[in-house]
């Protein structure tokens, strides 16, 4: 599977302009969703209503791989490795899990990761869409914000 990479940035917009005016943009796609009704807190986690994975590589590249429509926008995902527990946190707030533990050999490598791609995949395995993430890795309970 080839790496995703960012869409084509036109003009002269660094990689960091970029990400800027992707979280601008995700906050105001936040100001119009909490404008609507009131949402529960937290969402069903994933592995109840399909088969995702995640994956991470010594490059500090993660990606979660999955199959359905996500419950919401994700605006960025928060993995604590001292619970092995990766959450996701939608533009409105809410929250949902991946659902199962982290297992000791994806860790390894996930908790030295600073973003993580959302790619969906058709039932035959191709990639429909992927789209990156921040990640924030917990440490004794702290967000770790050296890496980012």
């Amino acid at each position: 599977m080839e790496n995703p990479v960012l869409p084509q940035i036109p003009g002269d917009v660094s990689p960091e302009e970029y990400r800027t005016l992707q979280d601008a943009m995700l906050s105001v796609f936040a100001d119009d969703m909490l404008a609507g009704p009131e949402a529960p807190p937290v969402l069903p986690s994933l592995t109840t209503y399909q088969t995702p994975d995640v994956l991470a590589n010594e490059r500090r590249q993660a990606m979660l791989v999955y199959d359905q429509p996500l419950p919401g926008m994700v605006w960025w995902a928060e993995y604590d490795p001292e619970l092995a527990q990766l959450l996701f946190v939608t533009v409105t707030g809410q929250l949902f899990g991946f659902g199962v533990s982290i297992h000791h050999t994806v860790d390894r490598y996930l908790r030295h990761a600073n973003s993580i791609y959302l790619t969906q995949v058709d039932k035959d395995g191709k990639i429909i869409n992927a789209e990156e993430r921040k990640l924030v890795v917990r440490f004794n309970g702290q967000i770790n914000w050296t890496k980012q």
